[in-house]
Order: structure tokens, then sequence, then C-alpha cells
């Protein structure tokens, strides 16, 4: 079976390992970089996180720099698990 990094670092990092942690502390920082540039752009939307970042702890990794920057950015929990079912799913309220 072939491993994938992103759930292994997680999983590690839910363990308590502190080089993992820090691992995802600078990856939820560059996301929240990256999500602070567009809502920059396009103005405030909702910030849906999926894939191994909408797991607990990614995710409030992920929520308190982007608060630091926009502190009224909602972040939304995901709906599904599955990051294709999720984003239909927005998709698909948003147009209702």
């Amino acid at each position: 079976m072939k491993s994938r990094p992103v759930p292994l670092v997680v999983s590690v990092a839910q363990e308590g390992d502190e080089t993992a942690g820090r691992i995802l502390d600078e990856v939820a920082r560059n996301l929240a970089s990256i999500v602070e540039t567009v809502l920059d752009k396009i103005g405030e939307l909702p910030v849906y996180p999926i894939g191994a970042s909408s797991s607990r702890r990614p995710r409030e990794r992920f929520r308190e720099p982007l608060s630091s920057s926009w502190p009224g950015a909602v972040v939304t929990d995901t709906v599904t698990p599955e990051p294709l079912d999720s984003v239909f799913l927005i998709a698909r309220e948003g147009l209702s």
C-alpha cells in the first residue's frame, strides 16, 4: 500500500510528535496566507477546509493564523469527508 504523506504527518502529530506538529503548523500558516491573499482580492467568503486540513486539529491550526489577519473569517466545517463531494454540495448550497 502506498503511504500518503499528509495523513501520515497528521496521524503522527496527533500521537504527540513535536516535529510533525511543527510541520502542520507551518503548512497551516502557508495555507492561511494563500486564503488571505484570495480574500484580499475578492472579499470575505466562507472558507471550507477539505482533505487532510479538515480534520479537527489541523483545522484549528489553520483557523488561528487566518483569524489574526481576517478576524471575521468564517471557517466552516467540511460538509463531507470526501473533498469533491464537499465541493459539489457547497456549490449546490450556493445556487439554492
